[in-house]
């Protein structure tokens, strides 16, 4: 007998049937087991206890519940070979079978997104597994309108997916810093731990950061605690990194640059899990992250920049649920863009006096911002931004300088660079490799984009580091 077959049977009555737990619960001094064949799931009560992923042989009564059975248990065995080898076989060829990613069209069809197929796919896939394994999913998102588009395509094709279960299985936690800690690693592995259900592997989808150096660490737990990772990443990687991991989807691994954000690349993974309609919100997290790939609506650039406002102030609340809700309310986003707008022309007006601008021996213009000054700490915007919205406006005065511009702080250096640096020799991405070479005790992370990248600096070194990104850029 199988799981169709109960739930056809228009009454009650004994049935048996063999399957494999794949979630438990206590209720009541009772376990309660959700079962799986090849053809389904249905909640088993029993008195006995069997540890989850243990392939069983039921035999009892089933009674109806709402729109589904539940088998009361009054025998419950653990299914012996062959018997048990004929089961899984079957199980796991059903979940392979549902777990094929679906075939869709790519918001851009270049030679850099159909080198990156392949990754789509095998993401998807791990993705589509998961749900109908019956396992935990928790996407961490970068709290910026690139990470939390990203993470948004991503779930709505999980809830579309998983339906209702979405509510026992699906989980979220905004990113702040562009580096995953071990602390939040801990936390999240927590988190699934300590569910009322238990259920077999999670699978951790970390969208727009992670990839780097600095989070090793905290992947190395993850991989110790057996969580399935995948990330979903543009910026430069540490090779490392993927050592930890299981599936990487990256530009940065197809000779791409990183104006393929992250959330066009989740937008895609997205499609290949459920038929949703995401391109809105790969577009939104193009122009939050000036891509360049595709031009921008204007709507499309205040919208990213309302994103961005809301995650300021969202940071200890944040959930993808507020952020999906709030992005289809177009005249609350148009308020909320506003309300940007207007701290950031503030912002911006404060900390003209509080730049100071040089030309260097070898051409280069250098814009130094002092942010502790200019920038209020928690306030929009934040350090980064401002540093972009001062370099933006200086970049347009001066279109023919190569023009560097560092905000920073006590113990921050927020970094951008214009093409005309690019095309002389500066890559931030490679400054801060050096730096972490030649002065490692001196940072506690480091790393972005070529032309926009931000450092941590330990506590009593802001100005020797300062000093050294200074004369790294005079040396050009």
């Amino acid at each position: 007998m199988s799981v169709t077959s109960i739930d056809s049977v228009s009454a009650e009555g004994q049935v048996s049937i063999a399957g494999r737990i794949v979630r438990a619960r206590e209720s009541q001094n009772l376990c309660v087991y959700t079962l799986m064949d090849d053809s389904g799931l249905i909640d088993v009560a029993s008195y006995a206890s069997f540890p989850v992923g243990d392939v069983v042989k039921v035999s009892g009564s089933a009674k109806q519940h709402g729109q589904r059975f539940e088998i009361y248990a009054e025998e419950m065995d653990r299914l012996l070979e062959p018997s048990r080898e004929l089961v899984e076989k079957a199980i796991d060829r059903m979940i392979e079978q549902e777990s094929a990613p679906l075939r869709c069209k790519p918001l851009i069809n270049d030679e850099i997104m159909r080198a990156l197929a392949k990754p789509f796919d095998d993401c998807a896939r791990r993705i589509r597994r998961a749900i109908f394994s019956v396992r935990p999913i928790l996407i961490r998102y970068n709290g910026d309108a690139d990470g939390i588009c990203a993470g948004l395509c991503l779930r709505r094709a999980i809830e579309q997916l998983m339906g209702g279960e979405a509510k026992r299985r699906l989980f979220f936690a905004q990113n702040n810093p562009a580096v995953y800690a071990p602390g939040d690693a801990l936390r999240d592995v927590s988190l699934v731990r300590m569910l009322p259900e238990q259920m077999e592997r999670p699978l951790f989808l970390l969208v727009d950061f992670a990839a780097n150096s600095e989070s090793l660490e905290a992947l190395e737990l993850l991989n110790g605690a057996a969580v399935e990772v995948a990330i979903i990443d543009h910026h430069p990687f540490d090779p490392k990194a993927l050592l930890a991991i299981e599936s990487f989807v990256s530009p940065q691994t197809c000779n791409g640059s990183s104006s393929y954000c992250a959330g066009l690349l989740a937008g895609e993974v997205a499609k290949r899990v459920a038929e949703v309609e995401v391109e809105e919100l790969q577009r939104i997290a193009m122009a939050g992250d000036r891509s360049g790939l595709l031009p921008p609506t204007p709507e499309q650039e205040h919208f990213a920049m309302a994103v961005d406002f809301l995650a300021n102030y969202q940071k200890e609340t944040s959930t993808l649920d507020f952020f999906d809700k709030t992005v289809s309310d177009r005249k609350f986003m148009v308020s909320v863009y506003e309300q940007a707008e207007a701290r950031m022309k503030q912002s911006l007006e404060t900390a003209r006096g509080f730049s100071k601008v040089t030309e260097l021996a070898n051409g280069f213009v250098l814009c130094k911002i002092k942010l502790d000054s200019a920038a209020k700490k928690g306030e929009f915007p934040a350090k980064g931004r401002l540093t972009g919205a001062v370099h933006d406006e200086l970049a347009a005065a001066k279109s023919g300088a190569s023009l560097v511009t560092l905000g920073y702080g006590e113990r921050m250096i927020s970094i951008r660079a214009n093409a005309k640096a690019r095309e002389r020799g500066f890559n931030a991405s490679i400054m801060i490799e050096k730096l972490k070479e030649e002065m490692k005790n001196s940072i506690e992370s480091g790393g972005g984009h070529d032309v926009a990248a931000s450092i941590k600096v330990n506590k009593g070194f802001g100005k020797i580091v300062l000093n050294w990104v200074v004369s790294w850029i005079d040396r050009l």
